[in-house]
């Protein structure tokens, strides 16, 4: 993930303003982002409909790239949040959701990923995925480990995502 620093501003001015496609906010800086290719927004909606078909069951809710703040001067905005239903939604997030996932542009790199790994981790997010449309490939990182899976499944719930079938309609 090639990052290109746009400039320096205050986290009180980040919070102010949004920019189409939306920047990330780290330690003073505002940071670009890949913006997605067909496959990478293909998945991103498969993913989002996938889940909020499955809200009221799985007694969650759903978001696209919603601002995260990670910590006083830090916001990442992960592909798709999960948060439980019983959390109230914020404009910016501020409490660790259930689950955040990263779906790669062809540009991407999981060792450049690194940073927001542990980011999301450092806030409490229990469950991170990875998601390679490009490789149909899944990572599942929540131990901040580098696990590559066949079935993404949050244990304990019927919250999973159907790799094989999210991928054969890339």
């Amino acid at each position: 993930m090639e990052v290109m620093i746009v400039h320096e501003m205050t986290e009180q001015e980040y919070c102010k303003y949004f920019w189409e496609p939306d920047k990330e906010y780290v330690d003073g800086k505002l940071l670009e982002r890949n913006v997605g290719r067909w496959k990478h927004g293909h998945l991103q909606a498969i993913l989002a409909e996938w889940f909020r078909s499955n809200r009221k069951e799985w007694n969650i809710q759903v978001g696209t790239e919603v601002r995260i703040k990670i910590a006083d001067g830090r916001y990442r905005i992960p592909d798709v949040v999960i948060l439980s239903a019983d959390l109230e939604a914020e404009e910016i997030i501020t409490r660790p959701p259930l689950l955040v996932i990263e779906v790669l542009s062809p540009e991407d790199s999981i060792s450049e990923y690194s940073q927001r790994i542990a980011d999301f981790r450092a806030m409490g997010i229990p469950h991170i995925w990875i998601l390679d449309p490009y490789l149909g490939a899944a990572l599942d990182m929540s131990d901040g480990r580098l696990c590559l899976v066949t079935e993404l499944k949050i244990p304990g719930t019927d919250i999973h995502i159907p790799l094989p079938e999210v991928f054969e309609v890339l």
